[in-house]
């Protein structure tokens, strides 16, 4: 994997209302960017407009007002502004021009700092989230409204389905929060029916043997401990965790990062459809219900991965196209 500085790209509306973040996550941005040498540049994308003057002027304004935004964040040397001009138009014009400069300037990871209206409804409702969640070919990190923050190397999770989606995500996940020295909890939710509905060939309900899931406890242990030797290997602190339900295993996974002091949750969501995310994503509900942040792996990123390298899978993992 690289080992270059992070390239992060901050998607800001400088225009948007009530945009300052606590300051004690200012700090800990600061701090981040400062320790893992990372170059971070604050981008917005204005309108195209065909007058070369006027465009002029609304390059102007938006720099002015995105330098005032970085000054007040006291990030002023730590982040550099740029104003960019959509080059496509029409509904999503600006993610599309996001995405060709992600690929131009070799970006790791987009950041979205929008705190303006509720983010969550945004990103459900087609926004520009969701349109560059989709197509991003990095993860993107979205902000919390009220994330944890610490004085301590921060905290982060990843709940994982040994897929090998998720697998891809994770060595990704690994590679950049190494960079500020995080320590990692590896989460595995078991779920354990109470009733198990599966059908014998007479077509009577059966019941799995308890063998059975003895038997697949023990294979996701080992598995689990597996990863945290690769991240470990990376030079990530990591811990692996095992919990079981019957149901809702998102509910497990927020109390765990609550439990922690998490700063950061990471998931894979591959799904090319964002209806099918909105509907059934455990994804989803982390972004409905965390106060924190959450770095997504989305199909965009996922496809990228899978088109420019084959990520190193564990047993019986084999990554697959989004579905």
């Amino acid at each position: 994997m690289s080992r270059h500085p992070m390239r992060i790209l901050l998607a800001l509306d400088p225009f948007e209302k009530h945009l300052r973040p606590p300051e004690s996550e200012i700090r800990e941005w600061r701090r981040w960017f400062s320790e893992s040498g990372a170059y971070v540049e604050a981008v917005h994308v204005i309108p195209w407009d065909p007058e070369p003057s006027e465009a002029a002027e609304h390059h102007k304004k938006a720099f002015d007002r995105l330098q005032a935004l970085i000054e007040d964040w006291g990030m002023d040397g730590w982040v550099n502004p740029s104003v960019i001009q959509d080059r496509f138009g029409g509904r999503n014009g600006a993610v599309e021009t996001l995405v060709e400069v992600i690929g131009i300037r070799s970006i790791d990871l987009v950041m979205m700092a929008s705190r303006g209206r509720r983010w969550v409804s945004r990103m459900v409702l087609g926004s520009f989230s969701e349109r560059l969640l989709l197509e991003s070919p990095v993860p993107v990190l979205f902000l919390g409204t009220r994330a944890i923050v610490t004085e301590l190397p921060p905290t982060v999770l990843f709940p994982t389905d040994f897929s090998g989606s998720s697998r891809a995500a994770f060595e990704v996940f690994v590679e950049q929060v190494r960079t500020f020295g995080a320590e990692m909890l590896l989460l595995h939710v078991e779920q354990y029916p109470g009733l198990i509905t599966g059908y014998s060939l007479t077509g009577v309900g059966a019941y799995l043997p308890e063998v059975y899931w003895k038997i697949q406890k023990e294979s996701s242990i080992s598995e689990g401990e597996s990863w945290v030797e690769y991240a470990k290997k990376q030079g990530v602190r990591a811990k692996f965790l095992m919990e079981e339900c019957g149901s809702a295993p998102e509910a497990v996974i927020l109390r765990t990062a609550f439990d922690h002091g998490v700063r950061l949750i990471g998931v894979a969501s591959v799904r090319s459809e964002f209806e099918k995310l909105i509907l059934g994503s455990i994804s989803t509900r982390l972004f409905r219900w965390s106060r924190m942040n959450v770095w997504v792996l989305g199909p965009g990123a996922y496809g990228a991965i899978l088109a420019h390298s084959s990520p190193q899978t564990s047993p019986g993992a084999s990554p697959a196209p989004p579905s």
